[in-house]
């Protein structure tokens, strides 16, 4: 609570743990609003970039069972808000002891570096490590693929028969292990030659898959009229604006407004140019065979104690945001209000609201997989019962 009071009226960074963070002429959003918009904007194309991202939706594949998927899923999402909470106040907090480490974005090493017991600051930067580790080995793996079967692979069906399965594979290998050699000497040299501005690259790149990818993710399992054409210049659309509207940013050219951010426009365009292309196509019966397979549950699915199990999940993401928003009011609205003196609206202030809203999130979403999971894997007379 001391310290919440202390950072809430900071004065050296002005609103740092308001609910809208610090806004005005000094930082990129001059308005409450603006913050807003930015961060649900952020947060909608993250939660896709989570849900169906190429590094992600791989995984998905691996999974014994669908109630697999669903549980790591509920786990995720816990993780996620409690690992966003205690990095977010932490590294704000660091600004008491010191408010000018440079860049910002290295504050977590600094603490692990200089502030935690060596054998905890160990473990923070490996953790860190292993995390960016993962994420370049299936990015690479991920290259590797997509080259030696997509690419190479639709080629070598389209050929006559004058080599055999072993040449096409030999062929193949060597292609995906000289893209990813590619493809890695190519983000070395990045690294080296941009500034090292690991916040805005990430803002960039990940939503960047949300702009391309999202859509047709999405709509290549519940949509019935999306055609191989739509989804290829959907996702197209999607990363051309994406870049153009970042890259006329980046060199100064136009400064565009919260509302007209590259990730809301390039999904959109997306999104249109999709139904646009596949309008004009049809959809093959294979593909449409294919789709409809995808929506049989198998049998094992529903299995009542499996059911059972999975439903879990649900509860404790309902206990947990729930005991999340208490602790939420409690160590910080209440000092925050009590520190700012926030008395309009009989003491209701944007950070209470914050506060409540944050765990009503997984309360939500428990929810929302509960009804799902008993509608879905329930045979009708267990679910009416």
């Amino acid at each position: 609570m001391r310290r919440s009071r202390a950072l809430a009226t900071y004065e050296a960074k002005p609103g740092i743990i308001a609910w809208h963070g610090r806004v005005g002429p000094e930082t990129p959003w001059q308005t409450p609003l603006d913050g807003l918009l930015w961060a649900t904007i952020l947060g909608v194309a993250w939660g896709i970039v989570v849900a169906v991202s190429p590094w992600q939706s791989s995984r998905y594949l691996m999974a014994r069972s669908e109630h697999v998927v669903i549980r790591s899923a509920c786990g995720a999402l816990i993780a996620m808000l409690l690992l966003y909470l205690v990095t977010n106040f932490a590294a704000t907090a660091v600004n008491l002891i010191n408010p000018d480490i440079t860049p910002p974005e290295s504050t977590m090493i600094w603490v692990a570096m200089n502030l935690l017991p060596t054998a905890l600051g160990a473990l923070l930067i490996c953790g860190v490590l292993a995390a960016g580790l993962s994420s370049a080995s299936t990015f690479l793996s991920l290259v590797g693929f997509s080259v030696s079967h997509d690419v190479l692979g639709s080629a070598a069906r389209s050929e006559d028969a004058g080599s055999t399965s072993a040449d096409h594979s030999t062929q193949r290998l060597g292609a995906a292990r000289w893209s990813m050699l590619a493809v890695g000497l190519s983000v070395i040299a990045l690294a080296l030659l941009l500034p090292r501005n690991i916040f805005w690259l990430t803002h960039f790149a990940g939503p960047l898959f949300a702009s391309s990818w999202g859509a047709v993710a999405f709509m290549s399992i519940w949509s019935h009229r999306l055609t191989e054409a739509g989804a290829f210049w959907g996702m197209a659309a999607g990363f051309a604006v994406n870049v153009a509207m970042n890259a006329l940013a980046l060199i100064g050219a136009v400064d565009w407004p919260v509302i007209a951010d590259p990730i809301l426009v390039a999904a959109l365009s997306s999104y249109f140019v999709m139904i646009g292309v596949s309008r004009k196509g049809e959809v093959s019966p294979a593909e449409r065979d294919f789709r409809i397979a995808l929506h049989r549950l198998p049998e094992t699915e529903t299995d009542l104690a499996v059911v059972r199990q999975t439903l879990l999940w649900p509860r404790v993401m309902v206990f947990g945001g729930v005991v999340l928003s208490a602790l939420l009011t409690i160590f910080y609205a209440l000092p925050f209000g009590r520190a700012v003196s926030v008395e309009e609206f009989a003491g209701i202030s944007g950070e209470l609201l914050l506060a409540l809203t944050y765990g009503l999130v997984l309360v939500a979403s428990g929810r929302w997989v509960w009804r799902r999971v008993n509608r879905d894997y329930r045979h009708r007379d267990e679910a009416g019962s």
